[in-house]
């Protein structure tokens, strides 16, 4: 019996939650499992690494970015969260390539790209223009933030975390247009 089912059981058994009603607690967990398990791999591996500081803002930059932007998908969770976490330890080889300044002006191009690029929402969607509009607000708030951070900020991790986060951001975006347009 996988964890999620046991929770689910025992709140059942508690009687905390309707048993007619466990499908629905069911998938719940699994995504909230699904969305915190790369989240704490990202700080377990910035723990390891001893630079926490780069994967909190990492995440903080990458998560609202590609929720609002959108872009390449895997067809599988195990695909994702495999996919993620490499991307992450190859951002962090990266940064050992003492390239400070061209991370930083990167990650700046790929800011000024998330102010002009269309997001990539689900057209199935009956509300497309409402969510197309909010995630583009979203996105300019979350760029302007951004700029601003890189800008005063004199931090290398805090710098490199927020624009690996974009830069792989872009990476993604341009991946999920080219799969959109059946190219690859």
């Amino acid at each position: 019996m996988n964890l999620s089912k046991k929770i689910l059981t025992e709140l059942i058994n508690k009687k905390y939650i309707e048993e007619d009603k466990y499908n629905f607690y069911d998938y719940g967990m699994k995504v909230l499992i699904m969305n915190l398990l790369p989240i704490l791999l990202v700080l377990t591996i910035s723990i390891i690494v001893d630079d926490i500081t780069y994967g909190i803002f990492f995440l903080l930059s990458f998560t609202p970015i590609r929720i609002n932007l959108g872009g390449y998908h895997c067809s599988c969770v195990k695909k994702c969260l495999i996919s993620f976490v490499m991307l992450f330890i190859i951002t962090l080889f990266m940064r050992k390539l003492d390239i400070h300044i061209l991370i930083k002006i990167v990650g700046f191009i790929a800011i000024v790209i998330f102010w002009f690029v269309t997001p990539l929402t689900n057209d199935f969607l009956g509300n497309y223009k409402e969510i197309y509009t909010k995630s583009k607000q979203h996105i300019k708030t979350v760029c302007v933030i951004l700029f601003f951070i890189l800008h005063f900020i004199n931090n290398h991790s805090v710098i490199e975390g927020i624009s690996m986060a974009c830069i792989l951001n872009v990476f993604l975006y341009f991946l999920g247009s080219l799969k959109k347009k059946k190219l690859i």
